[in-house]
C-alpha cells in the first residue's frame, strides 16, 4: 500500500477511532460500503464493492 492510499483512508480511520462505524463509504470507488472488523490485535476496513482494504494497529 502506498502513502497515497493511506491518505485516502485517513478520514475513515479517524471516524472509526472516534467510534463511528456506520455508513462509511469507500474513498476509492465512492459507492461501496466499508465494513469495519475491529478487535484487540488489529483493525480492518474493507470495501464490499471494490474490495480495497486497509489493515493494521491504529492507535
Amino acid at each position: 500500500m502506498s502513502d497515497d492510499d493511506i491518505i485516502h483512508w485517513q478520514d475513515l480511520l479517524d471516524a472509526v477511532a472516534s467510534g463511528r462505524v456506520q455508513d462509511l463509504r469507500c474513498p476509492f470507488c465512492k459507492k461501496g460500503e466499508v465494513v469495519v472488523d475491529k478487535n484487540v490485535e488489529r483493525t480492518r476496513l474493507e470495501c464490499r464493492s471494490c474490495r480495497r482494504f486497509v489493515e493494521g494497529r491504529f492507535e
